[in-house]
Parts: C-alpha cells; sequence; structure tokens
C-alpha cells in the first residue's frame, strides 16, 4: 500500500486519487492469492524497484541514492525468498543499465563496479543462506508444468464472480497473474489506442531497459512450453535441455509474471490519470467505482472462504511440558522428509505430523531430523537414513533423544 502510493504520487499530488490507487496494489489478486505462502508476500520489493525506474532522477547525486536503494532491496530479497532476489536483481540491472546508458548520470566504469560488488555480495549472501554449497539439486522434472499461461492476465482462475475462468493446463496456479476486474474496467475507459498509444510510445522508448527485464522475466514465467488458454503452442524443452539444472530450481516459473503484472497495473492506473487529468472530480469516481468492483469481485480471495484457519498441531498433554531437560534431540523413525522419494522415508506418518514434533523441539530447544524443506540434498538423506537404521538395527539408542516411531516400525 505504501508503494502504491508512491507510484501514485509519481501521476497525481491528490492525495484522494494516490490512496485509491494504491488500494488496488493492495488488492493485487496476485499478492492476496499468496497469502498462505507468507515469503511470497513481499511484493512490495518488486514494487519498490518500479518506483525506482519511474522516479525522476535530476543528477548523479539522486543515481548514487538510488542504487543504494536497489542494493538495500536485493540485500532483504536475497534473505526473503529466491525467487523474489531473481526478480529484483533483474530490475536492479535493468535500473541501472538505465542510468548509465540513457539518463548518463553514471560512467560504465561506475556502473561496471556497482555490478559486480552488488554480484558478489549477493552471492556471498546465497552461500551464507546456505542456498549454494550444500550439494541441493532442483527438481528440473517440474520445470514447465508450473508455468503462466499468455492469457493470465486476463483469467480470474475461477475467483472471479463475474467472468469466468479460461482454460489452463493442470498446475499452472502457480503462474496466476489476473489483473482484477475492476483494473480490466479502468483498462477499458481509457477510450480509443490512437488517443493514448503516443503516450505509450514516449514512456517505452525511455524506459526500455525495463521493459527489456520485465520480457525477459515473462519468458521464464511461460517457461519452456508456452500455453495459450491452456493449449500448447509452442514447446522448448530440448532446446532448454542444458539449462534445465538450473532452470529446475526455479519450477514454479509462473511466479515470474509478477513483474508484469504490476508494470501494467502502473501503466493503466498512470493512464488513466492522464486521460482524465482536467476532470479529477470524475476520475475520483472512476477509481474509486474500479476498487469497490475489485472488492466485490474477488472477494472469494480475501475473505475467509479461501483463508480457513486451523488450530496449530501442538501436543497438548502435559508429559510434554514437562519433558526431562536431558533429551536434546527429537528423532522420527524413519525421518519425515517431504517430498523425499528415497525408499528409507517412507512411513505411515500423517503429512503434517513432522509439524508437532517439530514445535516441540523449537520450544525445548531440541534438534529434530525431519521437516519440510523446499530443496534438499537426498544423498545427504540417504546417510542419515542408513546411520539411523544401524543405530536402531544394533539397538544404539540415545539417552538424550526422544524417538518418535511409526507403528509399523514398532
Amino acid at each position: 500500500g505504501f508503494m502504491g502510493v508512491k507510484l501514485m504520487a509519481l501521476f497525481t499530488p491528490r492525495a484522494s486519487h494516490q490512496l485509491l490507487g494504491a488500494s488496488l496494489f493492495v488488492l493485487a489478486p496476485v499478492l492476496v492469492f499468496r497469502f498462505e505462502h507468507d515469503t511470497l508476500c513481499a511484493h512490495w520489493m518488486l514494487t519498490a524497484l518500479l518506483w525506482l525506474h519511474l522516479r525522476p532522477r535530476p543528477d548523479a547525486r539522486s543515481a548514487w541514492w538510488t542504487l543504494r536503494g536497489a542494493l538495500l532491496i536485493n540485500v532483504l530479497a536475497a534473505g526473503v525468498h529466491p525467487y523474489l532476489m531473481v526478480m529484483v536483481f533483474a530490475l536492479s540491472t535493468a535500473l541501472l543499465v538505465s542510468m548509465t546508458w540513457q539518463e548518463r548520470l553514471l560512467t560504465q566504469r561506475q556502473a561496471g563496479l556497482a555490478f559486480l560488488g552488488g554480484t558478489f555480495m549477493l552471492g556471498g549472501l546465497f552461500f551464507a543462506f546456505g542456498y549454494v554449497g550444500q550439494g541441493v539439486r532442483g527438481a528440473a522434472q517440474g520445470f514447465g508444468a508450473y508455468s503462466s499461461d499468455m492469457l493470465t492476465l486476463l483469467n480470474p482462475m475461477a475467483w472471479s464472480r463475474m467472468l469466468p475462468g479460461l482454460p489452463t493446463r493442470k498446475d499452472q496456479y502457480e503462474g496466476f497473474g489476473y489483473l482484477g476486474t475492476g483494473v480490466l474496467v479502468l483498462a477499458g475507459l481509457l477510450g480509443r489506442p490512437s488517443v493514448w498509444w503516443p503516450e505509450v510510445r514516449a514512456w517505452a522508448r525511455a524506459h526500455a531497459p525495463l521493459l527489456v527485464a520485465v520480457g525477459l522475466l515473462t519468458l521464464l514465467a511461460f517457461s519452456t512450453t508456452l500455453t495459450f488458454g491452456g493449449v500448447i503452442v509452442l514447446s522448448l524443452r530440448k532446446l532448454a535441455e542444458p539449462f534445465l539444472p538450473v532452470l529446475g530450481m526455479f519450477r514454479s516459473s509462473g511466479r515470474f509474471i509478477w513483474p508484469l503484472h504490476y508494470l501494467v497495473l502502473t501503466g493503466i492506473l498512470a493512464l488513466i490519470v492522464w486521460r482524465w487529468r482536467a476532470r479529477p472530480a470524475l476520475l475520483t469516481v472512476l477509481l474509486l467505482g474500479a476498487v469497490g468492483l475489485q472488492v466485490a469481485d474477488t472477494e472469494v480471495l480475501w475473505t475467509r472462504k479461501w483463508f480457513r484457519p486451523a488450530p496449530w498441531p501442538r501436543l497438548r498433554a502435559a508429559e510434554w511440558t514437562h519433558l526431562d531437560s536431558t533429551y536434546r534431540h527429537v528423532v522420527l523413525y524413519p525421518p519425515y522428509i517431504h517430498d523425499s522419494k528415497l525408499p528409507c522415508t517412507e512411513s505411515t506418518f500423517a503429512r503434517d505430523d513432522y509439524v508437532r514434533w517439530g514445535d516441540l523441539a523449537y520450544r525445548k530447544g531440541m534438534s529434530t531430523n525431519s521437516g519440510h524443506a523446499a530443496r534438499f540434498n537426498e544423498q545427504h538423506v540417504q546417510e542419515s537414513c542408513t546411520a539411523l537404521e544401524a543405530e536402531v538395527a544394533q539397538g544404539r539408542l540415545a539417552d538424550d533423544t526422544l524417538y518418535v516411531v511409526d507403528p509399523p516400525k514398532l
């Protein structure tokens, strides 16, 4: 919401228009859809980069201020989520190119040093946070399935009361990019393209690096299997085969549609403000109507019809509260590693059983051998399994370990 106001302030000085426009950023379906996935809700980083691109820079001093802001957002993104990091880094690189070759506020040497310094810093953070250097491999088999459809900006995917969902393939929910009914109505109120197209063309020339970066991210969102209304129109799978070990790390590539979503949303709001700038009262009515329509039409997304609260799976028996302090580890046998395909992790544990034991370990300051990691090293899991199986087979159970045994293994 804050960054929405900052963006709107670039187009209008009226606080009412800024707040109404910002409301459409808060209600963006791509954001609300992600509320159950907390780390992926940091979309303000993307809108902040858009703001840094679009705000005027009169001199080199403001360019360096912009670079420092972009670097800070990159550092934050590295600690929040790798997908956001890739988007923020791409937009930041485009910003550096724009300030160097288009605005001519930085020399090529300065730009090169800034790029190398930022890249090495982020590489160090990736190593420190464990993203690299752990022998982890990408889930390459999923890349191309969790993509965006080319109609995603117009497809409510059953989240609209008024508009029907368009066909998609099974796992393309990850590429959900619907602009919202209110925003689409605003786009329709822009009038004939001949009226506003010269504005768009001039803006595009001034921000070519931003368009290139967003275009590349959009192609990544479409992945190696391009679909239109759920129908495959082009497959580049064989061409991309050598890159799949890296691309596989980002198999939910549809998420890379978010920069395009916010760029188009910003563009529609900027144009609607420009189109009706001479009639501020009418503009207020249009923005207010768009917000109201967005609220009503996607209600199922932001109400409890979509977000159903559930009790935290905590162990309630008194014995767990007064657990002997000599216990240092909670070990599930077999270990539960979510999405592992190794035979040694097969069990009858319920899908989320590990959470209650992880919660116990957290509250008591113990370690645990089970959990849900987005990516993990299968060889390391196998080694841990083998060692645990040997301990059990030889009766070498540790005195400081609490064993949670799958009933068939008792």
